[in-house]
């Protein structure tokens, strides 16, 4: 969790909230880090989510959200 200080860049933090590898928890922790930093980031919450299939579970708004972030950090 300490590496993720050295990233200086907007991070788009995808959440799978059936996530049992990286569970929402764990997400949670290190966009609060990020934050704390003062460091730009973002969120995608997936309901039924797990952790190789929030591409999928979240359908059109999935890509959608992903097209808006890649926008805007291009744009950096």
């Amino acid at each position: 969790m300490k590496n993720i200080s050295n990233i200086h860049v907007p991070i788009l933090f995808v959440k799978g909230l059936k996530d049992t590898l990286i569970p929402k928890a764990q997400m949670d922790r290190l966009q609060n880090i990020h934050s704390d930093l003062k460091k730009e980031n973002f969120e995608y919450v997936v309901e039924r989510g797990t952790h190789n299939d929030t591409w999928y579970m979240g359908g059109l708004n999935y890509f959608k959200t992903l097209n808006e972030f890649l926008s805007h950090a291009a744009r950096l």
